[in-house]
């Protein structure tokens, strides 16, 4: 330890170990990245921009596709993509970390220095953009990850499972006992409505501030939201663990760890079951109907829902490695990765296609697109994202976002 303090490179000398290291990429990450990508965007789509909910379905022609529709997406998308995203941004720590540790360097402090720079961003995004963002609260979760990545390969994905299932059955538990209601903000509601209609920009602005500072303050879901994602930093760090992205040697690596990835199931299934228990005993107990918690917004739903989660971000990420396997479809799903390879990028222009398709300030659909149009405009403008990626890619070495990111850490 002290001979890295003594012997310490110049500043120059490390910076440009540090972009030696981020240059080095594994196609396959890429690829899952552009297609956490494209999930996040139909997401996003769908249930935030479009303005369409199940209550307004039946005043479209589309009512019954978009009903069934809406179902997929809510079984295989929603909340999934993001979970996919998060686990993704776990692997890659655990990347950049073995990269550091061989040559050498800092990791924590240059880590610590790429999420101030990732906090930025999300601000910027938040408050300029979409209340929703997802960057500022890796930051926090980046914090917590830190600590917890020297943890032992099982205390990894024991710990990471835990998380990834308990903290969304555990806000829900406390809203459900909360003796306190929160009541409706009408300034909120009031911003909601000016966010989406107002032609002004700056109005828009304006009302986006008040819906993020509304945000803010209800700590028990940021917590729990940061504790899950951190829940799947630290699976992608246990992914990482077992070499299981290797180019060229995944499926030797599954074959030989097949038992470790049936145990994180095991343990998600008994985690949910546990909690699941729990909850309903706490809700029998403080003299919640056993009826009430079968209803269409009941506990047993929302166990289910954050329970079967884990399982079908596995089955994403198994089914795109055995799509790959498909010379024809190799081929066609590979474009993927340069979408992925321009993530910070296509993020926030998907923000931006959202906000001028359906807000008031640009076309103004809001509320007048179900997802049976919805998709396939989703679907169209990421395959736009791709091509546009792929052009850009073939004269610089990363995204315009991406180069600004390697700036602001020089």
């Amino acid at each position: 330890m002290h001979t890295k303090i003594l012997a310490s490179p110049s500043s120059s000398t490390v910076q440009a170990e540090i972009s030696s290291l981020s240059s080095t990429r594994i196609p396959l990450i890429d690829i899952l990245r552009g297609y956490a990508l494209l999930g996040i965007f139909l997401v996003r789509m769908v249930e935030v921009y479009s303005g369409w909910t199940t209550g307004k379905a039946s005043t479209l022609p589309t009512a019954h596709t978009d009903m069934l529709l809406h179902q997929l997406v809510a079984f295989f998308a929603i909340g999934k993509f993001r979970a996919l995203f998060s686990l993704l941004f776990g692997l890659s720590f655990y990347l950049q970390l073995q990269k550091f540790e061989q040559k050498d360097l800092f990791f924590t402090q240059n880590f610590l220095k790429r999420l101030g720079v990732l906090f930025l961003f999300g601000l910027a995004h938040t408050y300029l953009l979409w209340s929703g963002d997802i960057l500022r609260w890796y930051a926090f979760a980046g914090l917590i990850l830190i600590p917890l990545y020297k943890l032992p390969t099982r205390a990894l994905f024991f710990v990471g499972a835990v998380l990834v299932v308990v903290p969304n059955i555990a806000e829900d538990l406390y809203h459900q006992l909360s003796v306190h209601t929160p009541s409706a903000n009408p300034d909120e509601a009031l911003a909601v409505y000016t966010l989406t209609s107002t032609h002004s920009y700056w109005e828009m602005l304006k009302a986006n501030f008040i819906i993020v500072n509304a945000e803010w303050m209800n700590l028990v879901a940021n917590l729990c939201h940061v504790l899950v994602i951190t829940g799947y930093f630290l699976l992608g760090v246990w992914v990482g663990r077992l070499q299981l992205f290797i180019p060229g040697q995944w499926k030797k690596q599954y074959l030989e760890h097949k038992k470790e990835i049936f145990k994180l199931a095991i343990v998600l299934f008994s985690a949910a079951i546990i909690a699941g228990i729990i909850t309903v005993g706490a809700l029998v107990y403080s003299g919640v109907s056993i009826k009430s918690l079968f209803a269409q917004d009941g506990l047993f739903r929302v166990i289910l829902f954050h329970s079967k989660t884990p399982f079908i971000v596995l089955s994403h990420i198994v089914g795109v490695y055995v799509l790959l396997q498909i010379p024809f479809l190799q081929k066609q799903l590979s474009v993927l990765a340069y979408a992925g390879r321009m993530t910070l990028t296509n993020y926030i222009m998907q923000s931006m296609f959202g906000i001028l398709i359906f807000y008031g300030i640009g076309l103004g659909l809001w509320g007048t697109v179900g997802p049976t149009y919805c998709i396939p405009l989703t679907l169209g403008l990421f395959l736009l994202q791709v091509w546009g990626s792929k052009l850009y890619l073939s004269y610089f070495k990363s995204g315009p976002l991406e180069y600004i990111w390697r700036i602001l850490l020089r």
